[in-house]
């Protein structure tokens, strides 16, 4: 089980105040679940942004508290952004506890080649980037692999029940659902392009002093 460390503090700033911790270059937070009450907290920006590209929502997170002896184990859980500059402007931690079985997204890892795409024939048609497992913390694997090299032919699919999951760890998502595809080049499905309204042509009446003008 790989663990990534963060280090936080506590906040102070809460409500409307914790606009000042964003101005200082802190995102304000908050860690929940296994926890007696959730733990108001404050990350550096440049911190949480390495943690976002290492651990993403399917790595453990030891966090440690400063001034804390106890760390937290826990996920991350949610990013509240700016809907105008996209920045980070809250972000939840989930704690688990480590004899109870989570849920989580983790990436899937595409590999290898599918014969049939090789020949130009085929085009491969995903319809998932992640897939939703159940395990213990200690199991949660930080991503699962996909073995493209088994598409041989037009219409073969893996499905999620044909991927190969490490001990411990179940599909939190029907079997039958479909991971990737292979479909016949030039075939796969087109989005349809739907006429906009017309443009709207504005309208100038000739009046008496238009006409006058012309003449």
């Amino acid at each position: 089980m790989e663990v990534i460390e963060l280090t936080v503090e506590r906040r102070n700033l809460l409500g409307k105040k914790s606009k000042r911790l964003l101005e200082a270059g802190y995102v304000p937070g908050v860690i929940y679940g296994h926890v007696d009450s959730s733990i108001p907290i404050q990350v550096s920006r440049k911190d949480l942004k390495e943690i976002i590209k290492k651990a993403g929502f399917s790595r453990l997170i030891n966090l440690k508290i400063k001034g804390e002896s106890t760390p937290h184990l826990v996920l991350l859980k949610d990013l509240q952004r700016d809907p105008i500059t996209h920045k980070v402007r809250h972000v939840d931690f989930y704690e688990v506890a480590a004899e109870e079985k989570i849920t989580a997204e983790v990436p899937l890892v595409f590999k290898g080649e599918s014969p049939v795409v090789a020949s130009g024939v085929g085009v491969l048609i995903y319809s998932m980037e992640t897939l939703e497992v159940e395990c213990l913390p200690a199991d949660l694997p930080p991503e699962i692999e996909v073995d493209l090299s088994v598409l041989k032919e037009i219409d073969d699919a893996i499905l999620v029940r044909d991927i190969k999951l490490p001990p411990g760890v179940t599909p939190a998502v029907p079997l039958d659902e479909e991971v990737v595809r292979v479909v016949r080049a030039g075939e796969e499905e087109i989005e349809e392009e739907v006429p906009g309204p017309a443009p709207e042509v504005e309208v100038v009446a000739k009046g008496k002093a238009a006409k006058e003008e012309e003449d």
